[in-house]
This record gives C-alpha cells, structure tokens and sequence, in this order.
C-alpha cells in the first residue's frame, strides 16, 4: 500500500463504499421519518396479527439493527481505529444521534401509561348464551370481550417474546 496509485485507487473505492453507508443512513432516516403507522410494514403486521405497539418496536428494533450494519460497515472499511477518521467520526455521529431519536420514540412508555390508566376488570361474564326462538329454538354464543382487550392480550404476549422491552405487565395468565 506504499505505492501513490495503489494508495489512490484505495482512497477512491473507500469514498465511494463512505458514501453508499451515508446514502443508506440517509434512507434509514427517511423510513423512520415516515413513522410505522404511515408505513408498508405496519399493514403487514396487521395481516399477521401483530398489534400496533409491538410491531412499532419490532419495526425500530430493525431499524437500529440496520444502522449497526452500516456503521459496522464503516469500521471494515476504514479500519480498528475508524472513529478517528473525519468521515468515520461523522458518520458515529450521525448514528448516536439517529439512535437517541429511535430510544425518544419509545412507543412503549406511552403504551404502558395507557395500559396502567385503563381499568381492566371483568364485569360480566366472558361468554353470554342466548336463546332465540323462531322455527327452530337455537342458542347462540357472545363472547364479551372487548378489541382493546384482545389486542392488549396480544401486545403482553408478544412483548414477553421481545428482548429489548425492559418489562411486560402482568395481568392474567396471556398464553
């Protein structure tokens, strides 16, 4: 690597490899810009049955996770001691700064607020049988539960499955 073209041609290819990791950041930052709830994965996580607040952490959990790859990129690139390189100390900084607006955004906090502030007790029954008389006599099934309640249980049972959620409420046994 002595030799001024060898070192050129090195130089050149590390600008051009610093700049798809600043182009990829940049995008990163749009998707989160977006927000989940605006996004394509949040209508994907409806379909497979992922509540909102879960699939928001999922979804900033891959975030991060991609932002570590591009910054762990950087460090192939430029070397150990990449952080003392100017585009590689800017490019740390960018990314502690994009992952402190991921941790403000904590959708959970905001969830567990709500979930300790509702009251959630079992009035009735959690079945109701009716009796319906016509031409034929049939019973019909209700089940008395409310969505809130359905997709709260969801949320506590997917959240238990997550690592990066500090600690789940506990409310009845949700398996």
């Amino acid at each position: 690597l002595d030799r001024p073209r060898i070192r050129n041609a090195v130089r050149s290819y590390q600008k051009q490899l610093m700049s798809n990791v600043k182009d990829d950041i940049i995008e990163l930052h749009k998707k989160f810009k977006i927000q989940y709830h605006n996004s394509n994965t949040s209508h994907m996580s409806a379909a497979r049955d992922i509540p909102p607040t879960s699939g928001q952490i999922i979804w900033m959990a891959q975030i991060e996770r991609q932002l570590d790859h591009y910054l762990e990129r950087v460090g192939h690139v430029l070397g150990p001691n990449w952080m003392k390189h100017v585009d590689g100390r800017e490019l740390k900084e960018r990314g502690e700064t994009f992952k402190e607006k991921l941790r403000q955004a904590n959708p959970y906090d905001l969830w567990l607020r709500e979930i300790e502030a509702q009251d959630i007790t079992f009035k009735n029954t959690i079945f109701d049988i009716e009796l319906f008389r016509g031409e034929k006599t049939r019973l019909e099934i209700f089940v008395n539960f409310h969505d809130r309640l359905i997709t709260m249980a969801k949320e506590v049972r997917i959240m238990g499955w997550l690592k990066n959620v500090p600690r789940v409420p506990k409310l009845a046994v949700v398996k």
